[in-house]
């Protein structure tokens, strides 16, 4: 959680996160307060806060985490993911494989199982919207809800593909032109390498994550494309 003044920056996951906390951090002085990855739950009370973050295209999102998890890195989940590992056989793993156990700081499988949804849908309630303790575990819950219980404003959540455009928009009356030029001129960082998330996929993938992430797709009308 980054705060900037009336701002409250929520980091999702390979959304560009770690490149936004940077800017923030190092060209407007904002501070680090919780974990790197807290959610609006960690708030306590948001009024006149400008609460934001960010989204992205679940079946790229899918590519760029097996990619972060899969490498000579190293993984958050050591025991799960291995170095080199076929990414059908992450995703069948993910989607499929663990039913059960908290794995990293925010993932229990069991809660995903129960709720017949992807990780990534998972995470964008937990990180955006009330406790996730508290709510039914059903995907036609979150579907049907899914504007009671996600906190962050739509028009708040910037699109990893119009990152900056967003950002200028989102923080229009905050960024000077000397902002605008950094924020076009950084590089991204903590960025994992791949190729077009496209090449990853079989009909059989498209359709798993069309299925577990139904309510990120429909609401940011996203396709595979």
């Amino acid at each position: 959680m980054i705060v900037f003044k009336k701002y409250i920056y929520l980091h999702l996951q390979k959304t560009a996160g770690t490149f936004i906390t940077n800017f923030l951090i190092n060209h407007k002085n904002a501070v680090k307060v919780h974990m790197r990855h807290s959610s609006y739950k960690h708030i306590g009370s948001p009024k006149g806060k400008i609460i934001w973050g960010g989204i992205r295209n679940p079946w790229d999102w899918y590519v760029s985490w097996y990619a972060s998890n899969t490498t000579s890195v190293g993984t958050t989940f050591p025991g799960i993911f291995s170095e080199g590992m076929d990414f059908k056989e992450f995703m069948k793993k993910i989607f499929f494989g663990i039913k059960s156990g908290k794995h990293g700081r925010d993932l229990y499988f069991d809660k995903i199982s129960k709720a017949n949804v992807g990780v990534y849908t998972y995470r964008y309630i937990d990180r955006f919207g009330k406790d996730i303790n508290t709510l039914p575990l059903s995907k036609s819950y979150f579907l049907k809800n899914h504007d009671n219980i996600i906190m962050v404003p739509h028009r708040n959540i910037y699109r990893f593909e119009n990152l900056s455009e967003d950002i200028k928009r989102i923080m229009a009356n905050e960024l000077t032109v000397e902002d605008i030029q950094k924020l076009d001129s950084l590089a991204k960082v903590n960025t994992s390498r791949h190729k077009d998330y496209k090449e990853y996929y079989d009909d059989e993938m498209i359709e798993w994550v069309k299925e577990k992430d139904q309510l990120i797709i429909e609401k940011f009308s996203y396709k595979f494309e």
